[in-house]
């Protein structure tokens, strides 16, 4: 499959995404050749750990490729839609139980699918490029592919303000809010995988790790928790429509 590359190199099961073209976005073939790999690594005592990465400057992974998805569920046939998320959500569970560390390389676009299989391994790495978001939210879907659950352990509202408004959040926003763990500069990056495949040791990350400029989201913290600590949408844009100010109106 030219879509994606699955290999081991040194210690390392590598995963590498190879639709540039497409932002890497994610094929149902994908999803399940990357669940195929992950199972047999796991009982592979010559792999320590596994690395995802992808091709192209542009995105991680922008999306699942949900053409056929839409093809047929505007026919009124369901079946395929059920089988990719059931598939697709059964991966990225896998991956956040997963017993060796998992370290995902989150350069431009990560969104939606590729949140799911970026952004819940053991060690996921961001730059100066990273945008990572949940844009299905702006189509007034829930955010999926175990995106609630990230949202629910956002500090403050910040979950519900993700969740609402469908905003992105670069390498500083989105480690403040539990997406990715450790801000490297993205020069660094083949460096250290390069390292990770030669060790198949991950302690190697944090040392690398340096702290991140605080994100936008995270400056606006105090204003995200103001507004979005109501119990229903209502109260939400009660406050906002009740305030004056650039976040206000932004928001809304």
């Amino acid at each position: 499959m030219t879509d994606i590359s699955i290999r081991i190199t040194g210690r390392a099961g590598r995963i590498t995404l190879q639709r540039p073209d497409a932002l890497n976005a994610m094929t149902y073939d994908m999803c399940l050749a990357m669940e195929a790999a992950l199972d047999v690594w796991r009982n592979d005592d010559t792999v320590s750990l596994v690395v995802i990465d992808a091709q192209g400057d542009r995105a991680f992974c922008s999306g699942g490729d949900i053409a056929e998805l839409y093809a047929t569920g505007t026919k009124g046939d369901y079946a395929y839609g059920q089988k990719f998320w059931a598939d697709e959500y059964r991966l990225n569970h896998k991956i956040f139980h997963y017993p060796k560390p998992v370290v995902s390389v989150l350069q431009g676009f990560t969104m939606g699918g590729g949140v799911g299989i970026g952004c819940h391994g053991s060690h996921r790495i961001v730059g100066d490029t990273s945008q990572i978001a949940m844009p299905e939210c702006g189509i007034g879907l829930l955010p999926d592919v175990g995106g609630t659950l990230m949202l629910a352990l956002a500090p403050g509202r910040l979950g519900e303000y993700l969740g609402t408004t469908a905003a992105r959040m670069n390498a500083g926003d989105a480690i403040h809010a539990g997406f990715a763990d450790h801000y490297i500069p993205e020069a660094q990056w083949p460096t250290l995988i390069a390292q990770l495949e030669a060790t198949g040791d991950a302690q190697g990350i944090g040392l690398a790790a340096t702290p991140p400029d605080p994100g936008p989201l995270q400056a606006a913290q105090h204003d995200i928790d103001r507004h979005f600590h109501g119990a229903a949408l209502s109260d939400v844009l009660t406050t906002l429509r009740a305030e004056d100010s650039d976040f206000a109106r932004d928001t809304l």
